[in-house]
């Protein structure tokens, strides 16, 4: 299944035939101006996949950061990341990294141990910043506002009936 369009921002999920029934065994991503982020063909539990993405759904429409939204690719994603990651004495205090963690939407599950993915709003913009941990380099894609908030929902919804029929049977 999928939700969105992977040239611009999509998710992609599916069962295994032999999902493990509650482990619900399957295949999940994103994609994000037609690159596929994540490890798709190594799988992962969507179960744990839906807990990991309750917190990214719950903060649908809590990004609105005009000030970081202007600031140039790689100091906003090191101010967030920082915030969130860095080290004890250069990170912010705790309220900071908690408010700070609203941008962050990487499921954090496995097969995107390797992504760290960032997206503020703007008005009627939303700024994705995204970077594989073994490139040094920062890439970004904007959207429209609540673009990503309209497939991570429909993604959301459809894991959760996928878990109610695994629970179910």
């Amino acid at each position: 299944m999928e939700f969105g369009d992977r040239t611009r921002f999509a998710v992609s999920l599916e069962l295994d035939e032999d999902s493990g029934g509650q482990w619900m065994f399957g295949k999940f991503c994103y994609w994000i101006d037609g690159k596929m982020i994540g490890n798709y063909e190594e799988g992962t539990s969507l179960r744990d996949t839906l807990t990991a993405l309750k917190w990214v759904v719950h903060d649908s429409g809590k990004r609105e950061d005009c000030a970081r939204f202007e600031m140039p690719s790689e100091d906003v994603f090191e101010a967030i990341d920082s915030s969130m990651y860095g080290q004890a004495e250069n990170a912010s205090s705790e309220s900071d990294g908690d408010a700070t963690a609203r941008f962050e939407i990487s499921p954090q599950i496995d097969i995107f141990n390797q992504w760290k993915i960032y997206l503020i709003d703007c008005r009627s913009q939303a700024r994705l910043l995204y970077k594989n941990l073994s490139d040094p380099n920062v890439s970004e894609f904007f959207l429209k506002r609540a673009e990503f908030d309209a497939c991570i929902q429909l993604a959301w919804d459809q894991l959760n009936a996928l878990y109610d029929r695994a629970l179910s049977a």
